[in-house]
């Protein structure tokens, strides 16, 4: 489907005065008794004092304001600093997520003033490391919110930030009217630009906050590594962060047709350039009732958000190309000319079991891929090479179909993506790369195969995330230490290694050895290997 090509495309190629934001009042009872039984601390930012909440360990700043919010004449627009305030702002509340169709997003579909970040520290003073995370969602979904970094701040001692940012049309649409808008000429990184400008931020005011400004590294899982990668290749993002970790979203990212959705084109994962992505920006414009170029600034920003999302549920295009200011033309990572930080990456053992979930077993109603179907997808999503494939990747009696099918899309895709980007930096900066292989259990149960380590199993072992199980068992529980331990570690020094901690080595410019991590057997396990990447290689030439 051309949406989820164009925003995880679009993820890596990556005036007039608003309107004071009004306070954003507590969600829900819940939040309101959690607030009441907390209390309050202040803090001073370059735009007025905030108040969030504390329980004696962590603070917690929430709803906080990184720049103005993008209505009106800031729609498609580079970001602008937040309207000063008087007093002491309440931030004790997240603020709503930004537009998203309630199909990705759940009931609540968002507003557009939603440029806010949240800020959980150790209450205890000190200069720490900073973590700035961006959140997952096919470029479509998602929300700061989601990501509650209480036992990573205290297990790491670090400071977490969560920033928001625009997405699906609103965070992306390329057009000629909007170039104008942007403070570097180039329109369809407006996403891009807000967290960019989320890091302008922390490096102004993460200090008060018991932060270092000067020892900032981003991070964030599939679309937020995605975006990772493209503060990576900004040349206006250089000198705002010093380490990276990319969590199942590769910069060179390619995949197979049909592999994340039905109907999925296939990427190589070469970024395409501005000239390629203009006309199926200007088809989203048209789409949208804005074909005349000439008024077509005027009329994309009086649309309603209720528009704007009808056109994003179905096929749309909304992305910059490369040659831009954000994206310099060409191979970034495989010509070295990105941000060169230390790096942490990696993805989950089967990513791609979730997809297939969501295609068969989790289908409406529910259609288990069969044996005798397994090839036939197969040859929908590589065509002559699928004999080849089908011989690497057999059905067996301990190996059901949409096992195999999934192993082959995390494999050629997920995988050894994440191998080339690896290999690829490690020629430049330091690299340590990860397999997270604990299975996530009965997440769901019922289906006809085993979940495995698929997309996003990781993300529990650093963050309580919303629906999720909490971690019971001892099993559990170490391996959560010991990932933020390593994670930590990293973003102190660049390196995950530490007292009491398996050793991790660095990745090689042509190795494919990766730190295989799960409760029982962690340590160096060649990925590239067990991945078949050689195999997917050598079928690419």
């Amino acid at each position: 489907m051309k949406t989820t090509l164009a925003l995880l495309t679009a993820a890596l190629t990556l005036s007039a005065a608003a309107p004071p934001a009004a306070a954003i009042p507590p969600a829900n009872a819940q939040v309101q008794a959690q607030v009441q039984a907390q209390d309050r601390v202040d803090v001073s930012t370059d735009k007025g004092k905030v108040r969030g909440v504390t329980d004696g360990r962590v603070n917690r700043f929430l709803g906080v304001p990184f720049a103005a919010p993008p209505v009106g004449a800031l729609r498609w627009a580079s970001p602008r600093p937040a309207v000063p305030w008087k007093g002491v702002r309440d931030a004790s509340a997240s603020a709503r997520r930004c537009p998203q169709s309630p199909q990705m997003g759940g009931a609540d579909s968002g507003v557009e003033d939603c440029l806010y970040l949240e800020v959980t520290a150790p209450a205890k003073p000190g200069k720490r490391p900073v973590v700035v995370w961006f959140h997952g969602g096919v470029g479509m979904s998602g929300a700061a919110s989601e990501y509650n970094a209480n036992r990573l701040v205290t297990g790491g001692d670090v400071v977490v930030v969560s920033a928001a940012f625009r997405i699906g049309i609103l965070g992306g649409l390329q057009h000629p009217a909007l170039d104008a808008a942007s403070a570097a000429g180039d329109s369809g990184f407006w996403g891009t630009e807000d967290r960019i400008a989320a890091l302008r931020w922390v490096k102004a005011n993460i200090a008060a906050f018991g932060g270092d400004p000067g020892n900032v590294t981003i991070g964030g899982q599939s679309a937020g590594s995605t975006a990772v990668c493209g503060l990576l290749a900004a040349p206006p993002a250089a000198g705002l962060f010093h380490r990276a970790i990319l969590q199942s979203g590769p910069c060179k990212l390619r995949w197979a047709k049909n592999s994340l959705f039905e109907g999925t084109p296939a990427n190589d994962g070469r970024p395409r350039t501005r000239k390629e992505t203009l006309p199926g920006n200007l088809a989203t414009a048209a789409k949208l009732g804005c074909a005349d170029r000439a008024g077509a600034a005027a009329c994309l920003r009086g649309l309603s958000v209720e528009k704007i999302l009808a056109v994003q549920a179905g096929d749309f295009e909304a992305g910059g190309g490369s040659g831009s200011a954000f994206l310099p033309e060409g191979d970034v990572f495989g010509d070295g000319r990105f941000n060169k930080v230390p790096v942490l990456i990696g993805a989950t053992k089967d990513e791609s079991r979730l997809f297939m979930v969501w295609r068969f077993d989790g289908a409406t109603p529910s259609k288990p891929l069969t044996a005798a179907e397994y090839p036939v997808k197969v040859r929908e999503s590589f065509g002559g090479d699928a004999p080849k494939i089908l011989r690497r990747y057999p059905v067996s009696g301990d190996v059901r179909p949409a096992e195999a099918l999934g192993s082959v899309y995390t494999d050629h895709g997920w995988f050894c993506s994440t191998v080339g980007t690896a290999r690829a930096m490690a020629r430049k900066v330091p690299v340590h790369a990860f397999e997270f292989a604990q299975p996530v259990g009965d997440a769901f149960p019922g289906l006809t195969f085993r979940p495995g380590a698929w997309h996003g199993a990781e993300l529990q072992y650093l963050f309580d995330m919303p629906g999720a199980k909490p971690l019971s068992t001892p099993a559990q529980k170490r391996l959560a230490a010991q990932m933020i331990g390593y994670w930590s570690n990293f973003a102190r020094t660049g390196d995950p290694n530490g007292r009491g901690l398996p050793y991790w080595p660095k990745t090689k410019p042509r190795g494919g050895t990766a730190m295989s991590i799960s409760a029982d057997h962690p340590g160096p396990r060649d990925v590239g290997k067990s991945h078949h990447c050689g195999f997917w290689d050598r079928l690419a030439k």
